[in-house]
């Protein structure tokens, strides 16, 4: 959901379960400057243009706004485990 940003940047967020849709869209996110979130099924996509470390965009912030458990991954972790899946698969 955020064409052209460096990976590095880029986070997901795997909920434990399906979100209520009712607290997705009432959800009012302490973003920083560029940064942005998209939730699509179970999972929540983050940009952090300037990196994760001093964001209060955080997985504790939306695990308790959504009442779920949740684990986030960088973009490139979530790749590598996916190529790992995929050969594993053959």
């Amino acid at each position: 959901p955020f064409p052209g940003a460096d990976p590095k940047f880029l986070h997901v967020l795997f909920l434990a379960g399906s979100p209520d849709p009712g607290r997705v869209d009432g959800l009012q996110v302490p973003l920083s400057g560029e940064e942005g979130w998209r939730c699509s099924g179970q999972e929540i996509y983050l940009h952090y243009p300037h990196g994760s470390g001093r964001s209060k965009m955080t997985g504790a912030f939306f695990e308790k706004a959504l009442g779920l458990a949740a684990t986030a991954r960088n973009w490139n972790s979530v790749n590598a485990l996916y190529a790992l899946a995929a050969e594993r698969s053959r």
